[in-house]
């Protein structure tokens, strides 16, 4: 009996130590990252062309500010206690264009996750959007955040402006994106360049046929 008794008292504090475990870390976006996500849920941004007296209007409809956790394998081993999955932050940023019919798209994501393969163990990627313009998959803001230069072939169409002014607003830095390489004959209304600031957004953009529209005020 005396035997029966050390074995359940093993077992008991062998699920202790499994169920106790280690808390989980987190781990939030970066201030500097943040920096490049300006928006607010239901901000309105209205651009002008710089051809005629157009107007256009977009509203910030969702700003989500999530963590994901990482998922963790069965713990074989309870005597050695079990982790808590870790926790990234990630926000990713919704907006819609009124006068089209209520189609949205998303214009910013600072998206991160669980890497064993990176130096930090973390993966990064920061993501732009715009009005048909599907998200750019990578954009160097941590090289820029450093003030390094970055690869042109890691990130092709994109090209670092220190400073850019757009309706008497000067911006910088400044990201100059070409969404798409030139082929074939470009469709009137597809967009052309972005431009894209820290601390601010989609400043201006270029659309084929239409011109330049840059951010008021």
């Amino acid at each position: 009996m005396k035997i029966q008794y050390f074995l359940v008292g093993i077992g008991l504090a062998v699920g202790v130590t499994a169920c106790s475990g280690t808390p989980g870390m987190k781990y939030p976006l970066s201030a500097d990252r943040l920096a490049w996500q300006p928006y607010q849920e239901g901000q309105v941004l209205r651009f002008a062309n710089s051809r005629t007296t157009a107007i256009r209007a977009y509203t910030v409809t969702q700003v989500s500010d999530y963590t994901v956790k990482e998922r963790l394998g069965i713990n074989w081993v309870p005597l050695l206690g079990s982790r808590k999955p870790r926790e990234y932050q990630n926000v990713d940023v919704t907006i819609q264009r009124p006068d089209s019919a209520g189609y949205s798209f998303t214009a910013v994501g600072l998206n991160q996750d669980g890497d064993p393969g990176s130096p930090n163990g973390i993966f990064f990627r920061a993501t732009v959007g715009w009005d048909g313009f599907s998200a750019y998959d990578s954009l160097p803001i941590d090289s820029v955040n450093k003030g390094v230069a970055f690869d042109s072939l890691r990130y092709p169409g994109i090209r670092l402006v220190p400073s850019m002014s757009f309706g008497g607003t000067t911006y910088g830095p400044v990201l100059r994106i070409l969404p798409f390489p030139p082929s074939g004959t470009p469709v009137k209304g597809a967009l052309r360049v972005l431009f894209y600031a820290k601390g601010a957004g989609v400043v201006a953009f270029e659309e084929v046929g239409h011109g330049l529209w840059y951010r008021l005020p």
